[in-house]
């Protein structure tokens, strides 16, 4: 009896051990089941967008410029009114790299001078032999104009006394420099004839006030910070851009045209000054989604309230300048936006 007792003990403690070993296995299979079902919700749940933001990143300038400033209010507008989508700034070297990144997909949205976007379609002047034939514009964002400055007692009073100074013409490859070129080629002068320096607004008018530049030039929005601060501590004067220039350079790029400096846009200004301008579009690839393009376009229109008030020089965002006349094609995304509203030429 107590023999067979000992045999029943052992084959309870066999069965025992049988149990915790499948027991054993069977959790181990289970939390693999558990596992794997979770990345499938989580996979599942990424698909379906519910989690996802696209974030998007706007090129612009040098932070005394005009473009800083107006592509922070851009991306403040698509923050708090597209749904899913985080926009940030980046200070670039201004038109040119904003061209040539968002055409090669390194940024998503830029702004650049309407002179150099149509160089870098065509695949001339900065970009010879190698367009970005993707890039589109979604919108112009304000006149572009050329603004030569000086002290007030230099004897620089013309576009064509410029020969032999020293000049600052903004970054190097940015739309200020661009132009600079243009001007100065259109007055018969080149880079030989100077010494050029290539600096932001803010060195370039810091370099003019203590004395280690004669002149200094910028395309932009009206007014430039660097050149206020220039202003508010020394007497200085504006260099017009003459007719004759401007006829010429129109005449071989008809985005260009005659523009004006107000009179009171800067301390001590006090008459217009004449010169040339073009328009600065907010630019995107062909790889942004029509709906992601009309939904940045949508917003913007319906808060030109915050536009204004991020930089004055977008005033001039009217119904006749956000989508007419442009010196490239419209995004698909944006030209349907602009279609409906009857803005398109």
């Amino acid at each position: 009896m107590k023999k067979q007792s000992t045999k029943m003990l052992v084959l309870v403690l066999v069965l025992m051990f049988v149990f915790v070993v499948a027991g054993c296995s069977g959790s181990t299979d289970t939390g693999d089941a558990g596992q794997s079902d979770q990345k499938d919700t989580a996979k599942d749940s990424g698909d379906k967008g519910s989690d996802e933001v696209v974030f998007l990143t706007i090129g612009t300038g040098d932070v005394g410029g005009t473009f800083y400033p107006v592509g922070s209010t851009i991306a403040k507008i698509i923050n708090d009114n597209v749904d899913g989508v985080k926009a940030t700034v980046e200070s670039t070297g201004g038109s040119v790299d904003n061209a040539r990144m968002v055409g090669d997909g390194e940024l998503q949205l830029g702004l650049s001078m309407g002179s150099v976007a149509y160089s870098a379609v065509d695949g001339s002047g900065k970009f010879d032999g190698q367009p970005r034939s993707k890039l589109r514009a979604l919108f112009a964002t304000y006149p572009s104009v050329s603004q030569w400055v000086t002290l007030k007692n230099s004897d620089i009073e013309s576009i064509y006394d410029i020969k032999g100074k020293v000049a600052v013409l903004g970054m190097a490859g940015s739309g200020s420099e661009v132009d600079s070129k243009m001007i100065l080629n259109a007055a018969g002068i080149t880079y030989d004839d100077i010494t050029p320096k290539f600096l932001g607004v803010g060195e370039g008018a810091a370099a003019v006030r203590d004395g280690q530049a004669d002149i200094q030039h910028a395309t932009g929005g009206i007014p430039f910070g660097g050149m206020l601060d220039l202003a508010e501590t020394k007497d200085v004067k504006f260099i017009p851009v003459d007719k004759k220039i401007v006829d010429q350079i129109a005449k071989e790029k008809p985005f260009y045209y005659a523009a004006k400096v107000p009179a009171n846009s800067y301390k001590g200004q006090e008459e217009e000054v004449s010169s040339i301008g073009v328009k600065v579009i907010f630019e995107a690839s062909t790889d942004l989604s029509d709906e992601l393009a009309y939904k940045i376009v949508k917003a913007v229109w319906e808060n030109m309230d915050l536009m204004h008030s991020g930089h004055k020089a977008t005033l001039a965002m009217t119904e006749d300048f956000v989508a007419k006349d442009m010196p490239i094609e419209l995004h698909p995304g944006a030209k349907k936006f602009w279609e409906e509203q009857g803005l398109t030429d």
